[in-house]
């Protein structure tokens, strides 16, 4: 696996700092890389109130990239359920103040069930944690508008 040379991190950060008025998400696949990027970051350099460090977390099989992401001395951390191709079961503990989830997208996405994505939002809520629907699977087709949405799923919420 390829990883992101530090100094390129390094490089990255220091923008996201000379920049305060943007918000980044910052998402891995590989949160142990940044745990160690992170560590050594905070050693020298201040928590970036404009950065959000998170994991992209597929299916249950994946589970232990958020329990990583919580070892991470850092204040703003999401995780992205995206896509989401299972059910994920996973007590929330402190530290993870946002959920983004959705359906796979491209020509050739595989499924994602609504009941998956209830099951996520209703983890969040009883966590106490905002969470961002950003796309379904409708009818076997793609949705993005959040008002095709079934009623009870138009949730946008953010910690920004």
């Amino acid at each position: 696996m390829d990883i992101i040379p530090f100094e390129f991190q390094w490089k990255a950060f220091e923008i996201i700092e000379q920049t305060p008025q943007h918000i980044y998400l910052i998402c891995t696949k590989r949160p142990h890389n940044m745990v160690e990027f992170i560590s050594q970051w905070l050693k020298k350099k201040p928590v970036l109130n404009n950065c959000f460090l998170g994991c992209t977390v597929e299916n249950q099989k994946y589970i232990e990239r958020i329990m990583v992401l919580e070892q991470i001395d850092y204040f703003k951390k999401f995780i992205s359920f995206e896509p989401l191709l299972s059910a994920i079961n996973y007590t929330f503990h402190d530290g993870i103040n946002w959920v983004i989830v959705g359906a796979e997208s491209g020509h050739n996405h595989r499924e994602c069930k609504i009941e998956w994505v209830e099951s996520i939002i209703e983890q969040c809520k009883s966590a106490g944690i905002p969470v961002f629907v950003k796309q379904l699977h409708i009818n076997g087709k793609l949705v993005k508008d959040i008002n095709q949405f079934p009623e009870y799923l138009r949730i946008r919420e953010r910690p920004f």
